[in-house]
């Protein structure tokens, strides 16, 4: 039966009022005792219903009635020591000012010490009675959890007071030598992740919940591997950014994703720096419905940007971002526009409307077998679409433009590779005769991002197998997106113009090892349940990609951010290179355009003809 909330508090309040006539009845029995206690009864009689007044008004007054009991905690508790303290002085000074002298002095103390213990016990059975038909239900899952730190703890109270959970936590594990049998509620910390297997055999748990949303990518692989050994599910928890408000709850519980053996938490971001950079300041983003253009837009809302002018060629994506976007409560203006870069006229004249001040230039072709199959078209956006923005930021007085490239713009074998490096030349050469200060920032592969190789392989996991791999020892550099975003705009704050900065990647993945985590992830065994199969390098692809091509690399104030510098080039040589490019690109034949692309981009090898 579902009690209104009246239907609650009548019950209490009627509670209340048994539990203090009982208390004050029971001090005089443990003062006097028994035989005397009937030579007490006209004075109880009398001064009862004064203490039933106190004791009731202050209960109310301090929210006895109102608070949620099932989630009782430190708290209540003081809640209720208050009421009691408050209306014992209060009943003690009425009878002592009213001059009632039968009433034994240690009365009020002894009241005060019985209210105190029956109240607290009856509120606090309220909890252990929901808590325990909370989690002896069928269907309940036996966890163990990971982190005996806030995180942790808030997961634990949680399974414990919500009759929706589905956990029934047995013990917590936390590699803290400090943390080692200490209590938390009425669960103890039952050792380190090397004691999972005991705990696993002594506890019978269903899986793990890792409660640890600052934990590195190393720990978090460890712990996936032990899992994996002991046939345990593991959950986590997001990054601790994302986190709602920093405080974790059940329902933000989710699967061990490949993203999370991959996580890993920037040491060089500063944000004041890239709130100096972006706050009230009127910013263009171009492929604004990408991966990457679309968190960058997320981002300066999140930063505070005065306006935010979404520049996409897709309709659906922009319409995307715009929805999610253009109530945002920080009160962001948002400005969808539809156009091509590769259209001067039409990208020179949202510039005179909109006046941005700062752009980041994310549009571009970027899957490297789709480009070598279509080199003209290739070339023609990613150039073409560059060259416009840059010569339009330059007449238009843009402040800043930072373009995204790429690591497959070091010495390329592909024409994608070809066409980003082609970029990064003209708009390093393009900063020496302009105001506009004009940046890069190359970073290697996204996840999430689309075309990004994840998403394939969950695609070919769900239909059974086989993973298709390039080679076995094909290895790649990978970054989370809000990540390599954060850096990006880190990079664009920090950039003076005509630098090349360079994201610090981490440690190169190797794509086989990923397939085979991401099998064990969604609930199969690698070469047994899933096939791997190996295809061999597609047109244009690299066994592994580069950071760097022949700049110096030097170190910034942030860790996570290099800068390159390169030989410096003739630009009226490069745009009269750059003009006969798009000519050939726009024509049919493929042979002068890989030639002349070859003439630009000197360290260029391909076999595209």
């Amino acid at each position: 039966m579902i009690l209104t909330s009246g239907k609650k508090k009548a019950i209490l309040l009627t509670g209340d009022v048994a539990t203090i006539c009982f208390a004050y009845a029971f001090s005089y029995y443990l003062r006097v005792g028994a035989p005397e206690f009937l030579d007490y009864w006209d004075i109880y009689a009398y001064t009862l219903p004064l203490l039933l007044m106190a004791k009731l008004y202050l209960f109310l007054r301090t929210g006895l009635y109102n608070a949620i009991w099932r989630y009782a905690g430190v708290e209540s508790f003081i809640s209720i020591i208050q009421a009691v303290t408050y209306s014992t002085l209060i009943f003690m000074c009425v009878i002592f000012i009213g001059g009632i002298q039968e009433i034994p002095r240690s009365i009020p103390i002894i009241d005060w010490m019985v209210t105190l213990i029956l109240v607290c016990f009856g509120r606090f059975s309220i909890r252990f009675i929901r808590e325990m038909a909370a989690n002896t239900g069928e269907g309940s899952r036996k966890v163990l959890i990971y982190g005996a730190g806030d995180a942790g703890t808030m997961i634990y109270r949680e399974m414990m007071t919500n009759p929706n959970s589905s956990y029934t936590p047995v013990g917590f594990i936390d590699d803290d030598k400090g943390k080692q049998g200490r209590n938390i509620g009425h669960l103890t910390v039952l050792g380190r992740i090397d004691d999972m297997e005991r705990i696993r055999d002594t506890k019978a748990i269903d899986e793990i919940i890792i409660a640890m949303p600052s934990i590195s990518r190393d720990k978090i692989k460890d712990i996936v591997e032990k899992c994996r050994e002991l046939n345990i599910p593991a959950k986590t928890l997001p990054m601790i950014s994302e986190l709602i408000e920093g405080k974790a709850n059940l329902s933000q519980i989710r699967d061990v994703d490949i993203t999370d053996l991959l996580r890993r938490s920037p040491k060089s971001l500063d944000p004041s720096k890239i709130a100096d950079f972006i706050k009230g300041k009127r910013v263009l983003i171009t492929g604004a419905g990408g991966s990457i253009g679309s968190e960058l837009a997320r981002q300066c809302v999140r930063f505070r940007a005065a306006k935010v002018c979404l520049l996409e060629m897709s309709e659906y994506g922009l319409y995307a971002i715009e929805m999610e976007l253009k109530n945002n409560p920080e009160g962001v203006e948002i400005v969808p526009l539809l156009d091509n870069v590769t259209d001067y006229r039409g990208t020179e004249i949202l510039f005179k409307q909109h006046k941005p001040q700062i752009v980041f230039h994310a549009a571009a072709y970027k899957h490297v077998p789709m480009l070598e199959a279509n080199p003209h078209t290739g070339i023609f956006n990613n150039v073409q679409g560059t060259r416009n923005l840059v010569k339009i930021a330059d007449r238009e007085k843009v402040d800043k433009f930072v373009m995204i490239s790429t690591d497959k713009a070091v010495r390329p074998t592909s024409v994608m590779g070809a066409s980003k490096r082609v970029c990064e030349l003209y708009v390093q050469n393009y900063n020496k005769t302009s105001q506009t200060e004009y940046i890069t920032v190359r970073f290697g592969n996204v996840l999430g991002s689309s075309g990004s190789v994840v998403p394939l392989f969950k695609k070919q996991i769900l239909q059974g197998g086989p993973v298709t791999v390039t080679d076995p020892e094909m290895i790649r550099y990978f970054m989370l997106i809000p990540e390599a975003v954060q850096l990006v705009m880190q990079a664009g704050a920090i950039g003076k113009g005509g630098e090349i900065f360079i994201l610090d990647m981490g440690e190169p993945v190797r794509i086989a090892d990923m397939a085979r985590d991401l099998i064990y992830l969604m609930g199969f065994t690698p070469d047994v349940d899933i096939k791997i199969e190996y295809t061999g390098l597609r047109p244009g692809e690299k066994m592994y990609e580069e950071l760097l091509t022949d700049e110096s690399e030097l170190k910034t104030q942030y860790e996570d951010i290099l800068v390159g510098r390169t030989e410096s080039m003739d630009l009226d040589k490069l745009e009269s290179d750059v003009n006969e490019l798009l000519q050939y690109a726009q024509g049919s034949k493929t042979a002068p355009l890989v030639e002349k692309l070859k003439g630009i981009v000197k360290d260029l090898t391909t076999h595209n003809k």
